[in-house]
C-alpha cells in the first residue's frame, strides 16, 4: 500500500543553528507533532533528552540524540545515552535527518498535505536556533499531493483486480468440473 503514496511528497521543516556558537541550554524543549522533548543533563521527566554539555559539540550530539530517539534507533539508559530510561518513544510521525553543525531536517512520516499542519516549534534559551514555518510544518518543503486521491484509485485498481479474480476462479471451478 506504500506504493499509492509515491508521488506525494512528505513535508519537511528544518532546525538551524546560525552559528556554531550558538548552543542547546539545559531545559531547551522541541515539539514535533503531538510530542515534546527536552534536553536534560538529569533525567526529570517522561521525553527528555542527554544534553551532555552546553557546547557545539554538546549540541550537535544533543541534536542527534533526538534524531536517534525519534527514528527509533537511540540508546536508552540511566545517563549517558541518547536519552534517559523509560522516558521516550519513537515519534509516529516525524523521522529526523543528522546534524552535522548547523542544520538538521525533520521529515513527516504521512506524505501528502498532512504533513503540512503537524506542530513544529521550539523553546531554546539561543534565539539564533530556530526552526522554520510559524509553529507548523512544511516550511522547507511542503507537503503536496493528495493521499485521497491515490487512494481511491488504489481502490479502482482493486476492484478490477477482484473482478479479474473472480473470473480467474470461474474459469478454475469450470475446469476442475471438467476433470472430474
Amino acid at each position: 500500500m506504500a506504493a499509492i503514496f509515491s508521488s506525494c511528497v512528505k513535508a519537511q521543516g528544518t532546525l538551524t543553528r546560525a552559528a556554531t556558537t550558538d548552543l542547546l541550554a539545559d531545559g531547551d524543549t522541541i515539539t514535533l507533532g503531538s510530542t515534546t522533548y527536552r534536553w536534560k543533563s538529569t533525567t526529570a521527566q517522561a521525553n527528555d533528552i542527554f544534553l551532555a554539555a552546553s557546547s557545539d559539540a554538546g549540541t550537535i550530539a544533543g541534536l542527534n540524540s533526538l534524531a536517534k530517539i525519534i527514528n527509533g534507533t537511540g540508546t536508552v539508559a540511566a545517563s549517558g545515552a541518547d536519552a534517559y530510561t523509560g522516558t521516550v518513544q519513537p515519534n509516529k510521525e516525524f523521522k529526523a535527518g543528522t546534524c552535522t553543525s548547523l542544520t538538521q531536517i525533520f521529515t513527516a512520516l504521512m506524505p501528502g498535505t498532512e504533513g503540512n499542519w503537524l506542530a513544529f516549534s521550539e523553546v531554546i534559551a539561543d534565539a539564533q536556533i530556530t526552526m522554520d514555518g510559524s509553529g507548523h510544518m512544511g516550511a522547507t518543503t511542503a507537503g503536496v499531493g493528495s493521499p485521497h486521491a491515490k487512494l481511491l484509485t488504489w481502490v479502482a485498481g482493486m476492484q478490477t483486480d477482484m473482478q479479474v479474480n473472480s473470473q480467474l476462479l470461474a474459469e478454475f471451478d469450470k475446469l476442475e468440473l471438467e476433470l472430474a
